[in-house]
This record gives C-alpha cells, structure tokens and sequence, in this order.
C-alpha cells in the first residue's frame, strides 16, 4: 500500500471519527475525539474540540494535560498554534 493511499486512509478515519463525534453525547464524543487524535496527533481542530469538551465536562486536569502535551510536540515540531487555539489557551489559564 503507497503512502499516498495510507494518507487518504488515514484522512478518512479522521472524518470518520469527527463526523461520529458531531452525532453523539458529549462522553462519547469525547472517547471519538481521543481515537482521532491518536491518528493525527498534529491536528489542531480535533485537539481543540477535546480540550473545549473536556472543559464542558468538568475535567480541567485532562484538558490542562492535553493541550500542555500538544503545545510541546508543536513546539517539538517548530510550530505554533492557530489564534483559534491561542484563546483556549487563555480559557485554561483563567481561574474556574
């Protein structure tokens, strides 16, 4: 199998998982979201929807963790993130 049909493999499962996780409850969504991250781990989008469903639900701990792991592979990566991801970034430093 080529590379290039790994990627639109691997794309696909990402929509996959994003679109199952538009459908369902925030629990659920938040276990869809983690599978997807594991398949890119650089995609900004689905790390910013966990982290904000993480924050829904009460669980500050995990999203502090998440994005704390996320900030340091871009940071790994020689990237920075979007302005969208900035402001959750104020959003987790603000006292709850």
């Amino acid at each position: 199998m080529g590379g290039a049909h790994r990627e639109t493999l691997r794309r696909h499962a990402l929509d996959a998982y994003t679109e199952l996780a538009d459908n369902t409850t925030s629990g659920h969504a938040i276990e869809l979201l983690r599978a997807a991250a594991t398949i890119d781990p650089m995609h900004e989008a689905t790390h910013h929807r966990l982290i904000t469903l993480l924050l829904e639900a009460g669980d500050r701990r995990a999203a502090h963790r998440l994005h704390d792991t996320y900030q340091d592979r871009l940071a790994r990566n020689g990237l920075q993130a979007g302005a969208a991801f900035s402001l959750l970034t104020d959003r987790l430093s603000k006292p709850t």
